[in-house]
């Protein structure tokens, strides 16, 4: 039985769901850490992440890294996964205190629902945050050691970085992953991850422990970064780089102006990648962040197939969104 008001609460909001014609329901704001301040958003910092309750063990590893505000989505299917989140959240309380939780309920009504819905709880932890600024990231990915209070630093005292921010521009985080074979994924710990520069830089040309994201499996993903460039650059605290085809990094991103992520993409295939096309066709520009990063922490693959109507979607539905969109902001031009 539901051990406190708040999840006796939610519950009552499950079943008025499961009873209605809805056929997804967004709860924002459902637990909240004991130290998160709703009153600050001016110049803060937010992770926004997504995930289903099986995979909440990996939040952890975030909540250490980054002592920051993180906003969390949770794609939820049961009543018995809104217990499974309140006794993970008991049981995690002081490691979540900045953590905000935000239910995403959905009824399983078509074949294509059975598919994680990684847009639309990624806009649910991007509506839900107070934050000016977000870092917008995969459970599985952490950022640097020190990345919040370093981040809120440059962007309050370096005019550069806040003026790009403020127009247009979104700060690239260069993403890395070990290059060491792991037969089981919870071998994978947060200890893999480089906490600084210096010692990411160690592991990738020394220790050889390191490596680009997927830079060897699918190039185009990440390697507009201009990784060689970032492990050697000291000029500036960031340099502009040219978004290209297929490029689909992590970035720092004024909240206030982004687009939606589109949310008929599911399961793999084209979900986190449409985002950057809407983000090009808008206008936005790229820059890599000289002195941060993030840090994949489990297995991955590009070789997953895409559901059968992915590439209809993407060809007859989401390009023609952006046509249409093109279109609108930019009149003179066609």
């Amino acid at each position: 039985p539901p051990s406190s008001e708040r999840e006796r609460m939610l519950v009552c909001e499950w079943q008025d769901f499961a009873n209605s014609s809805d056929h997804r329901r967004q709860v924002p704001r459902v637990i909240e850490g004991a130290t998160v301040d709703r009153s600050v958003s001016v110049d803060e910092i937010s992770l926004a992440i997504h995930g289903s309750i099986d995979r909440m063990d990996k939040l952890l590893n975030n909540a250490k890294r980054w002592v920051g505000p993180i906003s969390v989505a949770i794609y939820t299917k049961s009543a018995q996964q809104i217990q499974e989140s309140f006794n993970f959240f008991k049981a995690n309380a002081r490691a979540l205190s900045k953590v905000s939780f935000h239910f995403f309920f959905e009824k399983i009504l078509v074949e294509k629902d059975k598919l994680y819905p990684h847009n639309y709880v990624r806009n649910c932890a991007l509506n839900f945050t107070y934050a000016e600024y977000v870092i917008i990231l995969d459970m599985d990915f952490v950022p640097n050691r020190r990345a919040y209070g370093d981040l809120k630093t440059l962007v309050k005292t370096d005019k550069n970085v806040r003026g790009k921010l403020q127009n247009r521009t979104v700060m690239v985080m260069p993403a890395f992953e070990t290059s060491l074979i792991f037969e089981n994924e919870d071998d994978m710990t947060l200890g893999l991850a480089p906490p600084s520069k210096p010692e990411l830089l160690r592991a990738v040309h020394v220790d050889e422990t390191v490596e680009a994201f997927h830079l060897t499996k699918f190039a185009p993903g990440h390697g507009p970064t201009n990784f060689d460039k970032w492990y050697n650059f000291n000029e500036d605290t960031s340099y502009d780089i040219e978004w290209d085809e297929g490029f689909e990094p992590y970035v720092l991103a004024k909240r206030e102006g982004l687009p939606w992520f589109w949310t008929n993409f599911r399961g793999f295939g084209k979900n986190k990648l449409s985002w950057y096309e809407d983000l090009d066709v808008m206008e936005y520009n790229f820059a890599v962040l000289r002195d941060f990063f993030v840090f994949h922490i489990g297995t991955s693959s590009v070789s997953g197939k895409f559901p059968w109507w992915t590439g209809y979607e993407y060809s007859k539905v989401f390009q023609v969104f952006l046509d249409v969109k093109a279109r609108d902001l930019n009149p003179q031009k066609n």
